[in-house]
This record gives structure tokens, C-alpha cells and sequence, in this order.
């Protein structure tokens, strides 16, 4: 991966209206539709559910082939956002969610490249929710490259 161009822009704010949002005691909670709780509103976890609605609704993945920060060695504290694994649950799509704030730029592709060294999957995505940057394997030397949609081959 070698190029910081977001080139792709799914509408994520779409589906703003279709989350859940809770106030209690002056703390706001979001509702994680693949955990099925209430989690504390940090700009991140906006992002992440924002992403979570799109891939179920728009993509159409299965919820059961979702995994939500999940922990991507046993050595490490490192846990990716959200894993999406296809047919045999083979490996498909790594996403990385940042806050609105935080610009996608080479720290944020090293680090969900360094989180996919050991685990081969095809397909990079990291958001901050206004940018995308999509990356997948491929061209003539099996490198990352840039996507300017949604991968295909989601089974």
C-alpha cells in the first residue's frame, strides 16, 4: 500500500438516522447491532457503526461473518475493528475505523498493514468516516492496490 488518495466515498452518513443513541446520566450510548448492546459513544465507535450499517445493509455481508474488535494475535493488545470473512471463513476485508478527526494518512495504512501481516486478507479498508481508503491484492506483483469501490468477490 503506497498511496494516500482516498479515492472511494460511500455515503456512511447515510445511515446516520439509523442508529440508536441513548443518554443516561449525562453519558451517551450507541447500540452495536452485531453485539447487540449498548456501548459508550466515542467518536470511533460512531465510525464503526456507521460501517457496520453499511456492510449489512448496503453490502448485504452476513452478520455472521462480521467479527468486531477482534484480537489479532495472542502476544498483543492489537485488535482490528472489524473482520470480514467470506465463504469457509476465509479471510476478505480488514477495516480500520478512525475518529472524524484523525486524518487517514501512511501511520493508519502502516498499522492495519502491520495488523495483516500474519492473517492474508485481499482487502484493506480504513475510514474516518468522510474519507475511505480501499486497498486490495493484486496487478502483476500480487501488491496492494488502490480500490475505487467496494471489492468484489464477497460470497
Amino acid at each position: 500500500m503506497n498511496e494516500v488518495d482516498p479515492t472511494w466515498n460511500p455515503n456512511l452518513l447515510k445511515y446516520k438516522d439509523q442508529l440508536r443513541i441513548l443518554v443516561e446520566s449525562d453519558k451517551k450510548y450507541i447500540f452495536c447491532r452485531l453485539r447487540r448492546t449498548y456501548l459508550v459513544l466515542q467518536p470511533e465507535e460512531m465510525v464503526r457503526q456507521l460501517v457496520i450499517n453499511y456492510l449489512l445493509d448496503e453490502v448485504q455481508i452476513r452478520e455472521k461473518s462480521i467479527q468486531v474488535e477482534k484480537n489479532i494475535s495472542a502476544s498483543s493488545m492489537d485488535r482490528v475493528d472489524l473482520a470480514v470473512y467470506g465463504k469457509g471463513s476465509a479471510p476478505f476485508l480488514l477495516i480500520e475505523c478512525k475518529s472524524w478527526e484523525v486524518e487517514l494518512n501512511r501511520l493508519a495504512i502502516n498499522q492495519i498493514s502491520r495488523y495483516n501481516l500474519n492473517h492474508d486478507f485481499p482487502h484493506c479498508w480504513i475510514t474516518n468516516g468522510k474519507d475511505n481508503l480501499m486497498y486490495g491484492l493484486g496487478g502483476v506483483d500480487n501488491k496492494y492496490e488502490n480500490l475505487d469501490g467496494f471489492p468484489d468477490g464477497y460470497k
